[in-house]
């Protein structure tokens, strides 16, 4: 081959490159240079280690409340998280009646003791002095336990003394039964001076 034959190959060959380098630099009808896609076709799919993008939570469906146990909270009438063993009385505004006393209970009992039985029969003798009177047995617990366990507990207290008035002669259906657990104390202490006081059935009275 001559030396102008080479001279023409080379030639020939430069503006090959150069039209191929012209084009790159122009693009694809995207307007994207043909080394951008090389470089993203190239790359390896996502694997499972790999950042990825999170899915949605699932929705939301309804449902009892679930405690941090595993229990769910019981779904119940009335004010709150209350629980009822029958239904509030109807009427207008309670108040308290000197004559019904608070009884008092021990740690984690709903039995009544002999002093507290004592209180139970004063205001057994007012409710027959007032046999049209309806009562609300508000039973509460102390601090301690969880809600669901004390809520029960203030149910049974709040049952006994129900019980005990009813076997004195006072009218059942004038008793009605309500436990606010270890939600309303009515003393706010960490001790066993505050937990006496908040282990207790209390009287309302309907007007």
């Amino acid at each position: 081959m001559s030396k102008q034959a080479i001279q023409t190959a080379r030639l020939a060959g430069m503006l090959m490159l150069v039209c191929v380098v012209t084009a790159g630099c122009r693009g694809s009808s995207s307007g994207k240079p043909w080394w951008d896609f090389w470089s993203k076709e190239t790359k390896a799919a996502p694997g499972p280690e790999q950042n990825l993008e999170p899915l949605p939570p699932p929705p939301m469906t309804g449902g009892p409340e679930v405690t941090p146990e595993g229990l769910q909270m019981p779904e119940v009438p009335g004010e709150g998280n209350m629980n009822l063993a029958n239904a509030r009385p109807t009427g207008g505004a309670t108040e308290a009646v000197s004559a019904l006393q608070t009884v008092y209970f021990a740690y984690d009992r709903a039995d009544i003791d002999s002093r507290e039985q004592a209180k139970l029969e004063s205001s057994a003798a007012w409710l027959q002095e007032n046999p049209t009177t309806q009562v609300l047995l508000e039973g509460h617990c102390d601090e301690r336990g969880t809600r669901e366990y004390n809520f029960a507990l203030g149910e049974r207290r709040a049952i006994a003394v129900r019980e005990f008035l009813a076997a004195k002669g006072v009218r059942p259906e004038n008793l009605k039964v309500i436990s606010y657990g270890k939600d309303r104390p009515i003393d706010p202490g960490h001790n066993e001076a505050a937990w006496a006081k908040n282990r207790r059935v209390q009287f309302l009275v309907y007007k």
